[in-house]
C-alpha cells in the first residue's frame, strides 16, 4: 500500500526567503539539501512528487507518495544524519521568521 507524506509551508510575506533560499545558509546544511534532493530523486520507492504553490505565493505543498511506509522509513534511516542538520536548522529559521510548516501522513 502506498505511503503518502503532504509537506506544506505557509509564509507569512513573499518577501521572506523560504528557508532553501535564505542567505548564509551553513555549508554543512546546504550539503544535506543536495544529498536529500538527490536521494529522493533517485529513490525507486518513491512512486511520485509534485509541488503546488497558492496563487499568492505564500503557501507550498509538496506531496511525495512512496511505494510503502517501511520504504520511507528506510529511506528517513538511511538519510537520518543528512536529515537531522536539516531539520534543526530549517526549524530554527522557520520559528525566528514565522514560517509555519506542517507535515502529514496517509497510508501504511
Amino acid at each position: 500500500m502506498s505511503f503518502t507524506v503532504t509537506k506544506t509551508s505557509t509564509r507569512t510575506s513573499n518577501s521572506q526567503a523560504v528557508f532553501k533560499d535564505s542567505a548564509d545558509i551553513d555549508p554543512d546544511v546546504a550539503t544535506s539539501i543536495a544529498n536529500i534532493d538527490h536521494a529522493l530523486r533517485t529513490n525507486p520507492a518513491v512512486q511520485s512528487r509534485s509541488v503546488a504553490m497558492s496563487p499568492d505565493g505564500l503557501t507550498k505543498t509538496t506531496t511525495t507518495v512512496w511505494e510503502s511506509q517501511s520504504a520511507y522509513n528506510e529511506f528517513r534511516t538511511a538519510n537520518s544524519s543528512d536529515l537531522a542538520k536539516l531539520s534543526s536548522a530549517a526549524s530554527t529559521y522557520n520559528k525566528a521568521n514565522g514560517i509555519v510548516v506542517a507535515t502529514t501522513t496517509t497510508g501504511a
